[in-house]
């Protein structure tokens, strides 16, 4: 099978060095990633290679002089995908784009995300899981409170694995039951000794109405042990080891990487502030305007209203 290839052009050498350093220095991408200043370097790479996605400036394709040669990419069977790049005001008129100009990882995790949507891919699907995300605007209580009403939820096909990483949810206490292990050792098991995940997960879910539940952090940065290019791999690997259809994630503001969480979900359950609370309101509006000026217009359409009694139907 013919490796997954991701090719980025851009006029500007500085910039696709740039990405490409980046790629090298920081991740581990599961595809491959090459870099094109030339139409005809690219057009005589296509001629033995597929691109799967192709990541093309917009003014290059709109504006050069070049402008006809990356129309007719369109056409190219050699290319599978085209997302544009390129400044807000520029992608007006685009359906498939990412922002030009902002940080590298954020460039990196919406590429990521596009790969595991194509169909073929290893990760495409999630594997079949059922992921849901629940963040909050205000009191974590809330948040966690509605995310075990929807842990249990009957809409949800079992088994179901709620993931708390907040390290201070008092969750084991609630319930009255402590496990011998945790989140944390799921973690570290994870990275150290991937095989033995299965036996550790048994050691340390609690179970409540039906619903396992792994929490509990031995460190406050053990979530950040994980890359969080590869929390995906990891939410996979638990939904392995312990055979779940559904898992549910609570979100807190202390996790080092909210967006790859939220990338992550299928639907994300916002829970807000009052109703009529001139400053929740403000809060809600000021949450959606950072994804849309993000371009993350795929994380707004995930988006569902926490419902505290819908949760438990």
């Amino acid at each position: 099978m013919s490796k997954f290839t991701l090719a980025v052009y851009d006029d500007s050498p500085v910039y696709v060095n740039r990405f490409l350093a980046f790629i090298k220095s920081t991740l581990n991408l599961p595809f491959q990633v090459i870099g094109f200043t030339s139409p005809y370097t690219l057009e005589s790479f296509l001629s033995g290679n597929v691109v799967n996605i192709l990541l093309l400036s917009v003014k290059d394709a709109t504006e050069s002089d070049n402008a006809g040669v990356y129309q007719d990419y369109y056409a190219n069977s050699s290319i599978k995908r085209i997302v544009m790049l390129g400044e807000q005001q520029e992608l007006e008129n685009q359906t498939d784009y990412i922002f030009k100009y902002q940080s590298m990882r954020s460039i990196c995790e919406k590429l990521l995300l596009i790969y595991r949507s194509t169909p073929g891919t290893a990760q495409a699907a999630q594997a079949g899981v059922n992921i849901l995300g629940v963040y909050t605007l205000q009191a974590p209580e809330k948040r966690i409170r509605f995310a075990l009403s929807l842990s249990k939820s009957a809409s949800l096909l079992p088994p179901v694995l709620f993931i708390e990483p907040d390290r201070f949810s008092g969750l084991a206490e609630l319930l009255g039951e402590a496990s011998g292990k945790t989140l944390s050792d799921a973690i570290f098991t994870y990275i150290t000794a991937p095989a033995e995940l299965s036996r550790t997960l048994q050691g340390a879910v609690i179970s409540d109405g039906g619903v396992d539940i792994l929490s509990g952090l031995a460190g406050l940065d053990d979530m950040a042990e994980i890359d969080s290019f590869k929390w995906s791999d990891f939410i996979n690997a638990l939904a392995d080891a312990g055979g779940y259809s559904s898992i549910v994630l609570d979100i807190p503001d202390s996790l080092p990487d909210l967006e790859a969480c939220f990338n992550l979900c299928g639907k994300i359950y916002l829970c807000g502030g009052a109703d009529g609370d001139p400053l929740s309101e403000c809060r809600r509006r000021e949450f959606s305007r950072y994804f849309e000026s993000r371009g993350r217009g795929d994380v707004l359409k995930k988006l569902r209203v926490a419902d505290a009694k819908k949760a438990e139907e």
